[in-house]
């Protein structure tokens, strides 16, 4: 198969943006659940209720709110990793209905890293805070999730 050399460099293009893409995702993905563990360890059953707008706050952004059309982190990873495992697999151009999917999938990269952004660098602190007033263990985000849903991990 002759494929140009300008169609194998927009494939390489399209590949190494959703490649950046599942990075992106993968990584929020892994600390909100590391958040979500830790906020649910036994050790800070006694703070439930002080932890419960944090623990909402963190379900909408991995689970979406359908209402308001917006995805949630595990489904997005999920998106990602099915659309470049897609374009891995391409030995062409790549389809302008495999590109419009990216160019989609990419938004919600954007859309859910920005809401994972803003609840890190905005909640978080307030989080470790009731933690610390408890003499409780902050928030560890270099602490890997023991427990990941299958979504995203389909092949």
């Amino acid at each position: 198969i002759h494929t140009a050399t300008a169609d194998l460099e927009a494939l390489h293009a399209a590949q190494m943006t959703m490649a950046d893409a599942l990075d992106t995702v993968a990584k929020a993905d892994l600390a909100a659940h590391a958040v979500v563990e830790q906020i649910n360890a036994p050790q800070n059953a006694s703070l439930s209720a002080q932890l419960a707008p944090y623990s909402d706050a963190l379900k909408a952004l991995l689970s979406g709110d359908p209402a308001k059309h917006r995805p949630g982190i595990d489904e997005v990873n999920g998106a990602v990793g099915q659309v470049y495992g897609e374009l891995e697999q391409a030995d062409a151009v790549p389809t302008e209905a495999l590109m419009a999917a990216a160019t989609d999938v990419q938004g919600e990269v954007k859309e859910v890293s920005s809401a994972w952004v803003d609840f890190r660098e905005n909640q978080l602190p307030a989080l470790n805070k009731v933690l610390e007033a408890a003499h409780h263990a902050r928030i560890n985000l270099a602490k890997p999730p023991a427990d990941l849903p299958d979504e995203g991990d389909q092949d």
